[in-house]
C-alpha cells in the first residue's frame, strides 16, 4: 500500500511536471506564429482564425490578451470552464515593448482518467495481493498447526504408553 501510495503521488507529480513543460514549449512555439505587425493591422479576426487552428493541433486551450486585459482571442469562447487546468502566460512582445499576453491551459480531464484507470489497477492488483497473502498465510498457519497437532498427539501417545509401561512393571 505505501509503495502504490508513493507510485501514485510520483506519477500524479510527474505528470503535471511533464505537461507544463509541454505548454512552455508550445507556447513559445505559438509565440513565434503571432506576427505582432498582423496583429495590429489585421486585428481580431486573424487571432480568431489563428488560435482556433493552433488549439485544436495542440489540444490546449488558446488566449490572447490585450495589455488593458481585453481577450483578443480565445479558443475556448466560455468564460470559465470550471475544470483544474494548468497553464503558462508568455508575454507578447513588438521589439522590447509588450504588446500583449498569450496563455495556454491544457484540461487536466484526460490526466485524470489516465491517473484513475492506472490507479484502479493497482488497487485491484492490492487486492489481489491481500487475498493472496490471506490465503497463504491461512495455509501456512493450517500446515503449522496441524504439525503442531500431530506432535502433540504423538507425544500423548508416547506419554500413555509410557504410563502403560510403568503401570505394566508396578504390576509385575
Amino acid at each position: 500500500g505505501f509503495v502504490a501510495f508513493f507510485l501514485d503521488k510520483n506519477l500524479e507529480e510527474n505528470s503535471l511536471r511533464n505537461i507544463q513543460v509541454s505548454l512552455i514549449t508550445q507556447a513559445k512555439l505559438i509565440e513565434n506564429q503571432i506576427s505582432t505587425e498582423r496583429l495590429k493591422v489585421e486585428g481580431v479576426p486573424y487571432l480568431e482564425s489563428l488560435v482556433n487552428v493552433l488549439s485544436h493541433k495542440t489540444k490546449c486551450r488558446i488566449t490572447i490578451i490585450n495589455t488593458s486585459g481585453k481577450v483578443l482571442a480565445d479558443s475556448d469562447k466560455s468564460k470559465t470552464l470550471e475544470i483544474d487546468t494548468p497553464y503558462v502566460s508568455l508575454p507578447l512582445k513588438d521589439k522590447d515593448t509588450i504588446v500583449g499576453v498569450l496563455r495556454l491551459a491544457f484540461s487536466l480531464e484526460s490526466v485524470r482518467k489516465t491517473l484513475f484507470a492506472i490507479r484502479k489497477i493497482v488497487f485491484i492488483g492490492l487486492l489481489l495481493a491481500l487475498v493472496f497473502a490471506f490465503a497463504l498465510g491461512t495455509f501456512a498457519a493450517n500446515r503449522t498447526i496441524n504439525s503442531i497437532n500431530r506432535m502433540i498427539q504423538a507425544s500423548r501417545n508416547k506419554m500413555a504408553q509410557d504410563i502403560e509401561n510403568n503401570i505394566r512393571e508396578i504390576k509385575t
